[in-house]
């Protein structure tokens, strides 16, 4: 029988593939060459099968499968994950609600396991009866690509821990990535965020002062919501835009920093010193790092690992904007990851840090100390947050740390979070 198919992947080889091998078996076919531009077609066009890369710009596959079935009009919809990346990652599948997986590989045994899906799926929803991947005999894992996996997963698990607001927007302001914070915001799930025009959540002349400074964006940094009133359900905010810029595409990463509470303390500081005739305006600096870009996939791994790379290096860089000392630590405490301002704060670099322990390079010990953030943390199996005096002399420091755990429940590492007191 004839079904209506929607393939969405950032390849035009792959594309165009599929399209003539579904096209010759009688299906109706319509492509996308990513989640945001599959959103766009689904307004008009209802599949009854979606094939879908898991990485990809403006949108991951992941992230657009999540959407998918957290939308009623598409809980009958057979989706299918079609990716090179099923031999490179331990990846829990069905937490993105798919109903096949099939690995890249050959063009035959690919066409093969497309079309098994096909005549197997009917009127009622098809599953397989276990999560395995269709084609994995084909392909073979790489070391690189897994590490630089692991890499990302980090740096994703630091932005989702971040209390301030990240977005990444295209230049037209559409949402293709959010992290909770943001979400928390405006009072939506991160599904439903994603997709929706950034400048809708904004009305009148405020709309209308962040689209035309948005515009008129080059390569530095802008700021909004200091001088202006910003508002997002009755929440003040500072609004700080960056352009991210790569090869041929463009996107901006919006930070959202709560200000609040800050406002109101200018105001009563204002009240208080209008006898002097003087206004204090405090400032605060946005602590914000860029998170993660969104996934580029194409079917050849040499390019896909290129592209994490690339992913990783962005999400470093970003980092470093942040103020705060930020770290990752292993199961055995040592340093998998910092920030520059953390190595700033010891008079060294990042890469003399990594694979130290945390307690010989801050506190010249051969174990660590009895206040140990880290080892509170793990022992109490939850996020901690504490004020300490001996992170760097002289500075009062709160200090956040969180333990993050594997599928198993073992240890992946720890996110240590530290922030001056004083500021």
């Amino acid at each position: 029988m004839s079904k209506k198919i929607l393939v969405i992947d950032n390849s035009p080889v792959i594309l165009k593939l599929l399209s003539h091998i579904l096209a010759k078996e009688g299906h109706t076919v319509i492509t996308a060459e990513n989640g945001l531009d599959a959103l766009e077609k689904l307004r008009d066009f209802h599949p009854d099968i979606i094939f879908v890369d898991l990485i990809m710009p403006k949108i991951s596959g992941d992230i657009f499968c999540r959407i998918i079935r957290s939308r009623k009009e598409f809980h009958q919809v057979i989706l299918v994950v079609l990716s090179a990346i099923a031999a490179e990652e331990n990846y829990d599948f069905e937490s993105l609600g798919a109903d096949a997986y099939i690995a890249k590989g050959p063009a035959g045994e690919m066409t093969k396991h497309i079309n098994y899906v096909i005549e197997n799926c009917n009127a009622a929803k098809y599953k397989l009866s276990n999560t395995e991947v269709l084609g994995l005999e084909g392909v073979s894992k790489r070391e690189i690509t897994s590490e630089l996996l692991s890499t990302k997963h980090h740096y994703e698990i630091t932005l989702e821990h971040m209390t301030d607001g990240f977005i990444e927007m295209t230049t037209d302001a559409r949402i293709i990535y959010a992290n909770s914070s943001a979400a928390a915001f405006f009072h939506l799930t991160k599904e439903q965020l994603i997709s929706s025009d950034f400048y809708s959540y904004f009305k009148g002349k405020t709309q209308l002062i962040i689209s035309e400074n948005v515009k008129k964006l080059d390569d530095g940094a802008l700021d909004l919501g200091e001088k202006q009133t910003i508002s997002i359900n009755k929440a003040l905010v500072m609004l700080k835009f960056i352009p991210l810029k790569e090869q041929e595409q463009t996107s901006i990463i919006v930070l959202i920093t709560d200000i609040t509470i800050r406002k109101k303390m200018e105001q009563q500081i204002a009240e208080d010193l209008m006898y002097l005739e003087e206004n204090i305006a405090l400032r605060t600096k946005e602590y914000l790092k860029s998170n993660e870009l969104l996934h580029e996939e194409i079917s050849k791994r040499g390019i896909i690992n290129e592209e994490l790379t690339r992913l990783v290096k962005q999400m470093r860089t970003t980092l470093d904007i942040i103020p705060d000392l930020v770290s990752v630590y292993d199961e055995n405490m040592k340093f998998v990851m910092v920030n520059n301002a953390f190595a700033d704060a010891f008079g060294t670099t990042p890469d003399k840090m990594i694979g130290h322990h945390c307690y010989t390079l801050i506190h010249n010990s051969a174990a660590p100390p009895p206040n140990c953030p880290h080892q509170q943390a793990v022992q109490q199996k939850k996020a901690i947050s504490q004020e300490v005096d001996d992170l760097i002399p002289g500075r009062s420091m709160l200090v956040s740390c969180t333990p993050c755990y594997n599928d198993d429940g073992s240890l992946m590492a720890t996110v240590l979070i530290a922030k001056d007191v004083v500021h």
